[in-house]
């Protein structure tokens, strides 16, 4: 493989990276907008973006003997720091994703909670308040 083919491959393993990192911060917003739909399109989305990724990798990986480029190696540790970038951002997803997820399931406790008590006292006062004429006629 040429170098240019090379520095082709490298850029495009970068403009994936990219992507799967804008994805990635479109994916917070849909976890605090709590839209579920729209985040397992992002899901699919990056899976599509990952199978790229792998495909390019596969091709980079075989070819080795360019390594010792200038070029190339300030391409690589771009990618990495990229990479990097791409890896904090899941983590903060996963957390914000989990503080959430905590979140709804307190508003759900707190909900059947709540249903439970308003189903345990105040309908049965209205069924008393409906029967109170049995012993006005005794």
């Amino acid at each position: 493989m040429k170098q240019e083919g090379f520095l082709a491959y490298l850029t495009q393993k970068l403009e994936i990276i990219e992507k799967i990192n804008i994805n990635t911060q479109t994916q917070c917003r849909f976890v605090h907008r709590r839209e579920m739909r729209g985040l397992n399109r992002l899901l699919r989305e990056r899976a599509l973006l990952i199978d790229q990724l792998v495909t390019v990798n596969s091709k980079l990986v075989n070819e080795r003997n360019w390594e010792q480029v200038d070029e190339i190696q300030t391409m690589v540790k771009v990618i990495e720091i990229k990479q990097k970038e791409v890896l904090d951002g899941c983590d903060q997803v996963l957390q914000e994703a989990l503080a959430e997820h905590k979140k709804i399931a307190a508003e759900l406790s707190n909900f059947k909670l709540m249903r439970q008590l308003k189903g345990r006292y105040v309908q049965q006062w209205t069924v008393m308040a409906a029967g109170q004429r049995f012993s006005a006629k005794g």
